[in-house]
């Protein structure tokens, strides 16, 4: 049996893990040459065993790895850097409004005391 069609279609269509496997029951490789990767990863928070893929605990949210706490850290540095501009902005109106009443109040003195 010298075709290689069975590898082809094994290696396309079902993946390295089942090649793998076919390898290991037919003797070829040992499962000590395979390097496992662990499939689940519990959270340090909740102690939930999560798929070892997820960025997040699906229980509680924490962050399981290092791209997604940056992916959080930076989304609070732009949250902040929103509310900052934002009350720099009503500090700098507030001040406008002030100002304007101020004139205002003054003026009416000025008017009150040259009656």
């Amino acid at each position: 049996m010298n075709s290689r069609q069975g590898s082809r279609y094994i290696k396309t269509r079902m993946g390295n893990e089942l090649k793998t496997k076919v390898l290991e029951y037919n003797g070829i490789i040992t499962s000590d040459s395979v390097s496992k990767r662990p499939s689940v990863l519990d959270c340090p928070r909740c102690n939930l065993a999560n798929v070892f893929e997820n960025k997040y605990c699906s229980s509680c949210s924490y962050p399981l790895n290092p791209i997604a706490y940056d992916e959080i850290k930076q989304s609070e540095e732009d949250r902040f850097k929103k509310l900052e501009e934002k009350y720099q902005k009503d500090m700098s109106s507030l001040k406008s409004e002030l100002e304007k009443r101020f004139e205002h109040l003054l003026t009416k003195i000025d008017v009150a005391k040259m009656n």
